[in-house]
């Protein structure tokens, strides 16, 4: 252990001695506490006022017209965006498929001008990168029209998101390894393994009643009256 390791070492471990909550979710939360096993800190669901959450409007024979999909929400390496292209790559001939991709922060230029050189190169017109910031009502606006969110983080993250998109009934696949994944299983809320959902047929198939139910699940989990629980137990 080199000197700028043990200090900031020493100085996340008078940190976390500070801390008398964690708001994650519930496998975020075992994994500092694995991490700082001194922690005494303890575990407080938490999540932002719902302006995030929208109506749900998908109809059948939506999907039948045009397919939108979402590959990851940043610009973030870790998004590994080129995996998902590859996985994708049998869309290439399907003119009522559309593929996004929000590179509008996270990322540097030259990975972000590689995603959009590869998407360009394997879908053409049908490949829309993102590159300008959108404000929370255009955003929630944009994420409204997704049908299916394909995402390939190994870690947790984009949980904001996905709650918006789940609760207008997108389609999520995310990595299994994931506690965003193992939150959303544990809540009854069916979204898809990145490693099981790897053919085009598998990918482009959505449940109506999965997503129905899952919009409806997620409206409850963060309702007004859920969030206020939430704030009341952390302030309490």
């Amino acid at each position: 252990r080199n000197l700028k390791n043990t200090v900031v070492y020493f100085v996340n471990k008078l940190f976390v001695r500070k801390l008398k909550f964690i708001c994650s979710i519930p496998d975020d939360y075992k994994t500092f506490k694995l991490l700082y096993l001194h922690s005494t800190a303890v575990h407080k669901r938490f999540f932002y006022p719902n302006k995030n959450i929208l109506k749900f409007s998908k109809t059948l024979s939506s999907y039948k017209k045009n397919v939108n999909i979402l590959i990851s929400h940043s610009a973030s390496k870790e998004n590994n965006h080129l995996e998902i292209i590859e996985r994708l790559e049998g869309l290439k001939e399907c003119d009522n498929v559309t593929i996004y991709a929000v590179l509008s922060y996270g990322g540097d230029m030259n990975y972000i001008n590689s995603i959009v050189s590869e998407g360009k190169k394997k879908f053409g017109k049908n490949f829309i990168p993102i590159v300008n910031f959108m404000d929370l009502e255009q955003y929630n606006i944009f994420l409204e029209k997704i049908d299916i969110a394909y995402f390939a983080s190994n870690r947790q993250s984009s949980l904001f998101t996905s709650v918006t998109m789940l609760s207008a009934g997108v389609k999520m696949i995310l990595k299994s390894s994931t506690s965003t994944y193992s939150f959303f299983i544990k809540n009854g809320v069916k979204v898809y393994d990145f490693n099981q959902t790897s053919n085009i047929k598998d990918i482009l198939n959505i449940d109506f009643h999965d997503i129905e139910r899952n919009s409806k699940i997620i409206k409850n989990m963060y309702s007004e009256k859920s969030i206020l629980r939430m704030y009341q137990d952390i302030f309490k």
